[in-house]
Order: C-alpha cells, then structure tokens, then sequence
C-alpha cells in the first residue's frame, strides 16, 4: 500500500546570528540567471523579480554569502569550495530580512548564460561539451540557437527544463545536422524534454530551443544541458524499500554494455546496478508541490558516473514484479493485501490484467502510482468480475470541496474504496490512458489492493494563495504562518503541532487541530530583545493514525505566482528576526 507520507524536507540546520547582518524587504526572486554554478565558482548573477534590486547578500544551504554589487539587477557572489552538489533554495537577504527564495543548481561543471543575439541558426552560440547554459525565452516567440561541433557517430544527449526550477517555459528541442536537415526533436511528451542523438556525420549541428506554446510567461527561465557521457532516462521498478540494496535496471543513453531496451522508439540501452535506498525522502528539487511530491515519499538518484536524475518511491517493502504480457491476464489469482509492480513492455502497451480473490462485502482500497514518481501514465483502474464485466472504474486523487486546500495535491494516478459484491475472484485492469507518449522504461507504475488506511500530511505555507511571501518576525512582534492540513482515509482525529528546532529568540505557540480542521494558523514570536538571525524553523504533527501514535515533519510550501494557484515545496523553513 502506498504510505502517501509528507516528504521529509531537507530542513538547515544552521542557525546565522550576527548582529551586523542585513534582512530582506520584497526580495520576491522568481529566479536568477545563471540559475547555478559550481563549488567555489565566482559568478554575475542577474536577479528577476520584485524587489531584487535590494539585495545585499543571499542564504544558501546553511551559509550567508557576500555579494558584490554590480548594478540595480546584478550581483557577484563566490560560491562556497565545499557546498555539496545538488539542488538548493537560494534565500535573498536585504535589510529588513529574509525574501522569497528560488531555486539554484550546484554541479560538477561550470555553467554558463545564454549570449544574445542568438535568434537565428546563423546567431547559434557556440558551445563546448559538456555544457550547461541558462536561458530566457523573451518574447515569447523567441528561439534561442546554440551549435556544437560533433564527430561522426559521436553521441549527444540534450535535456532542457524549467519548471522544476520555478521558471515557467515549456521548452521544446529541435536539432539541425551540417546540411540544415533536421534530424532530432523531442516527441512533446515531456514538460521538461530530452533528445539524443548520434550523430551520422562530422561537422556542426543546431539546437533551437523555444516555448512550445508561444507563451508570454513570468518566468521564462531554462535549463539547456548537453553531454556525450552516458545518461540516465528511467529506472525499474520505481518503488525502492527504505533502507535496502536492491537490483535497478537503468535505462538510458550510451549506458556501458550496449544492451538494448526492448520495445522502445529511441536508441535506449540498460544496465542493472545496486541501489541502497535512504530510510527517508531525499529529494533534488525536480518538482514543485503537486500530489507527485506531496502524497508520496520518494529518491531522487544520480549515479556517480552518470548524467541525469530518476525518481524513486520509498516504501516499507519492495513491490512484488509481476510479468504480464500486454493485453493478457495473469495466471496468478492472489489474496489482498498485494502490491505489483510493472511496465508496459511496448509503445503502445496500454493495459494489464490482474486476479485477485476477495470475500463478500470485503471493503479494499486500490491505489496506483505513476504521475507522482514522474513516469509519463494516466492510469485508471478497473475492477471487472470473473467474466471481465466491469464493475468499478477508479480514477485520479481529487480533494472534497469541503477540505478547501489552497494547495493543488491533486493527481492522475487512480486511488479509491471498492466493496465485493460477492464472495470469489476478480480482475483488476490497469490502464495507461495516455498509451504511446513514452517508451516502456519511462511507463511504469506500482499497484495495491488492500485494506483502507488513514493519512493526514501537514504544511506550513510561506504566503497565502498565489502571493509568496517570507518568515521574518521584529523584536517583540508575532508572525502568522498558515498551515494546511490533508486527511484521507477517514482520518479525523486531533492533531498537535509544535517547534522542535528555532533560533535563538523565537519562541512558537504549540497548538491542537480539532478532528475537521483542514487549516489553521500558527503563532510565531520573537523576543523583545531578540538579536538578529536567520535560522530554520522546523514543525512536528503528531496524531494517531490508524489507530496508533504518529509523528511527521510539517512540509514548507511556497506559494508561486500567476493565475492558478500552484505551489512547490521549499527545502527549509527559514525564518529571520531583523
């Protein structure tokens, strides 16, 4: 059965006092251009969003930087030698304390920015591999060229992405050979797209990147990275047990041993590897706050030799690997509770065909996951009788009206109650609505049948609705952070929050939710003689659950801003006392 646990957020634990630091005012960064950088690379950075012309320094995974100002929109900062690689929030400081944070990549490379003019394919920038360039898609039917020399038969992968860094640019890759022939484009099946190629001949080749929709957007920020080294696309199964070490089959480009994927369009290889699975959720920031990240714990793995990034559930056992042949039913007839996991061997595989055996009035809850751990499916499941006559269909995770959640934790992987009309036995067809987007290692999914269990998960938003804001509380004043509570299952018991980490002069009002209560609000105080600081503010819930005790980390939601209402989850609940 799917946990649907809150991530377990990578809170700092670093607490800053200095009596000479500077705190934010607006400070509303949407991002920042470049968007990363590399362990002790000293870069511009051009700030984007209200306010950034009053930064003074930046907070960044537990340290507060220096900056360097150049103009109104443009800072020098040195990142620090030793700042471990990966995906980070990055907090801008100005006088009166801490501004809305935006997402920045630490890798291996050093980056680099997009040059304009580079509108034509005759303005292509030029680059050298390996390369990771940021750019903007200003105006909206701008197209942004780049060229890179190629041997014959040298491989290229080409990932470009956005929102998974706050930007707002659904990016589209189109690669043109010596000729001007074009020879790659991605299948639009992907927000966040990847192409490979190989190339047939020597010479140059182009790369166009553009908004597939022409959009004028607020943040038409992206992320082009091109390499020849292996990379990784997908990884089988998707549902890791915390803890263990485990087979994985990767899936990928120019992967050692050359060992084709079966079934697939593109030039797909694979390789099983250990994996160890952490015992809690250890994310990169592929994804803002949609159900995929809220209602599920997950892995976010990069090998140590490899480009790319796959996402893993985390669960308290591994998936049982059923094989079934696209179309067919299973030979197997088995006994609640059970979890399977699968793949759709094939492009346009679409459907599996499960037994299993129930008992009269028997209630069992059905749950699939697939969205959620970014694999390209719109399952829906259906529960048919001995004779495959339908009986139930089970479709995406909805929210009641009642709960009235200011956060989208919506999905399309199916979840739902179904009670046997009869004693006996019964299929369960799993099927992939959105069939031939996406080659058999992106298409897989974990299935459960068993007993209904109750879950409540637990945020504390920086901003209300669309309007982000930031912690920051004066001496002797008090600061108002909401909470959003998500219960399912039946949950409906109290639920206690309480501080279990502040800085140095701020003090948190423990408080109780009443068994209905789906949101709230939550006291914070700073001292009268409070020094300043800049420290993390980490929440527990506790509330019986399924009958038994349960304590889980409050999830720090940042609100982001346009027309609907949208949100992802921040890596730290930082809160700053001017």
């Amino acid at each position: 059965m799917s946990r649907w646990l809150l991530l377990a957020l990578l809170l700092c634990t670093n607490v800053v006092v200095d009596a000479s630091i500077g705190f934010a005012q607006d400070g509303q960064l949407l991002y920042t251009l470049p968007a990363g950088g590399s362990p002790g690379q000293t870069i511009e950075l051009e700030l984007q969003g209200k306010g950034s012309e009053a930064v003074e320094r930046f907070y960044l995974h537990g340290a507060v930087l220096s900056t360097e100002r150049i103009d109104k929109s443009r800072r020098r900062i040195t990142l620090p030698p030793t700042i471990p690689l990966g995906e980070y929030d990055l907090w801008p400081i100005t006088k009166s304390g801490l501004g809305t944070p935006c997402r920045f990549v630490i890798q291996a490379t050093a980056t680099s920015v997009e040059q304009e003019p580079n509108s034509t394919a005759t303005e292509a920038q030029a680059i050298t591999l390996p390369a990771t360039i940021y750019g903007q898609i200003t105006p909206a039917v701008d197209g942004d060229w780049y060229r890179v020399s190629l041997d014959e038969s040298q491989g290229l992968t080409i990932a470009a992405r956005s929102l998974s860094l706050g930007g707002t640019v659904w990016p589209t890759i189109t690669v043109l050979d010596p000729s001007g022939a074009e020879v790659a484009h991605d299948a639009l099946n992907r927000l966040e797209p990847v192409v490979h190629l190989r190339a047939q001949r020597s010479g140059e080749y182009r790369i166009l990147v553009q908004d597939r929709g022409y959009r004028g957007t607020p943040a038409p920020l992206y992320e082009l990275t091109l390499t020849s080294a292996p990379y990784v696309r997908a990884a089988f199964p998707l549902t890791l047990e915390r803890s263990q070490t485990q087979q994985v089959t990767l899936s990928g480009y120019q992967l050692p041993g050359d060992k084709p994927v079966v079934g697939a369009r593109e030039p797909l290889t694979e390789l099983v590897v250990d994996i160890t699975a952490p015992p809690k959720s250890v994310r990169s920031g592929l994804g803002w706050v949609s159900a995929r990240a809220f209602r599920t714990e997950v892995f976010d793995y990069r090998h140590p030799q490899f480009g790319g990034v796959v996402r893993f559930e985390l669960n308290d056992a591994a998936a049982t690997h059923h094989v079934i042949a696209a179309g067919a039913v299973s030979t197997e007839v088995a006994t609640p509770p059970v979890s399977w996991s699968q793949r759709f061997a094939t492009t346009r595989a679409a459907s599996h065909t499960y037994r299993f055996r129930a008992e009269k009035s028997q209630m069992l809850w059905f749950e699939a996951i697939a969205e959620r751990v970014d694999r390209p499916c719109d399952l829906e499941l259906v529960i048919c009788d001995r004779d495959l006559k339908p009986l139930e269909t089970i479709g995406g995770i909805a929210i009641p009206k009642e709960q009235a959640i200011p956060v989208p934790v919506e999905s399309r992987d199916p979840a739902g109650a179904w009670r046997a009309p009869e004693a006996g036995e019964y299929h369960l067809v799993v099927r992939d609505l959105l069939s031939v987007t996406g080659d058999p290692p992106d298409r897989a999914y974990r299935v459960s049948i068993g007993p209904r269990l109750e879950h409540v998960n637990v945020l504390a938003m920086l901003g209300e609705a669309t309007k982000p804001t930031a912690w920051n509380v004066a001496p002797g004043k008090s600061l108002t952070v909401p909470l959003v509570v998500v219960r399912s299952g039946g949950h409906a018991e109290p639920i206690e929050i309480r501080a279990v980490e502040l800085p140095p002069g701020i003090t948190v009002q423990p408080l109780t939710l009443g068994g209905k209560d789906h949101t709230a609000k939550l006291t914070v105080t700073a001292a009268q003689d409070a020094r300043p600081v800049i420290g993390a503010l980490r929440l527990l819930a506790t509330s019986k659950v399924n009958g038994k005790p349960l304590e889980r980390v409050v999830g720090v939601a940042l609100p982001i801003a346009g027309a609907t209402p949208t949100a992802r989850l921040c890596e730290a609940g930082l809160i700053a006392i001017p």
